[in-house]
């Protein structure tokens, strides 16, 4: 069984990047089924790694919680374990179905030329303005899609 080792010295300081390596390995493990013809998680190590990603954050927030408000840090440990908490079904989506992406970088990627041509010009004034756009800037920023 494919296991994420987190020693107890670790768990107990958080140490800056605990959940990229978690995540790491969680790709890596995706990747590896893919690659031998396995298109979704087993359940029992769907089980074992949810279990994992629960013992790190509550190991965050119990540390979140012996903080006072001043301490330096805190601020940051908060906007990482809440978000992680409150949507954890979205950040372990990858491991539940293997057809979602790990991250979002294209979707990103494929809005960042307009929003860019947004930014420079204040906004498309005419609609027909930001379809020609689109239909001339799809030749130069996705031709591998177009002519693959």
């Amino acid at each position: 069984m494919k296991t994420f080792a987190v020693t107890a010295t670790a768990i107990g300081k958080i140490p800056r990047g605990l959940f990229n390596r978690l995540y790491e390995f969680l790709n890596d493990s995706k990747n590896a089924d893919l690659e031998h013809g396995i298109l979704e998680c087993d359940a029992a190590l769907l089980h074992s790694y949810s279990a994992q990603y629960d013992a790190l954050l509550e190991r965050g927030i119990a540390i979140l919680g012996t903080t006072d408000g001043k301490s330096f840090g805190r601020n940051e440990l908060r906007r990482m374990v809440y978000p992680l908490r409150d949507y954890k079904r979205a950040y372990m989506l990858f491991m539940n179905n293997y057809e979602a992406p790990f991250t979002n970088n294209q979707a990103e990627l494929d809005l960042r030329p307009g929003k860019t041509k947004q930014k420079v010009s204040g906004c498309f004034r005419p609609w027909r303005g930001l379809e020609t756009f689109a239909s001339i800037g799809s030749y130069f920023f996705y031709p591998e899609k177009i002519f693959p």
